[in-house]
């Protein structure tokens, strides 16, 4: 919220989409800098409910994740943008 200067959490379902994909911003910032001070770089697979529930798509994220992770770079997230 302080990044975009709420003083408090919103209602709004867009709002809270919003502040959803900023904080997302944040967190993967944080992740790729605690990460680089051990040498390690980062990736992200962001999922739904809907990604893993559906056939094809539970495929495709899967072997998104199976990439990330042979390179060792994986953080799964949920992705609340949605």
């Amino acid at each position: 919220m302080q990044r975009l200067g709420w003083s408090r959490r919103p209602q709004q379902i867009h709002d809270l989409q919003a502040a959803a994909a900023v904080g997302q911003m944040g967190l993967a910032q944080a992740y790729e800098s605690g990460l680089a001070a051990h040498g390690l770089r980062s990736a992200q697979v962001l999922l739904t409910h809907a990604d893993l529930a559906t056939g094809a798509l539970s495929e495709c994220a899967l072997h998104a994740d199976d990439a990330a992770q042979s390179a060792g770079r994986a953080v799964i997230n949920e992705n609340d943008t949605w």
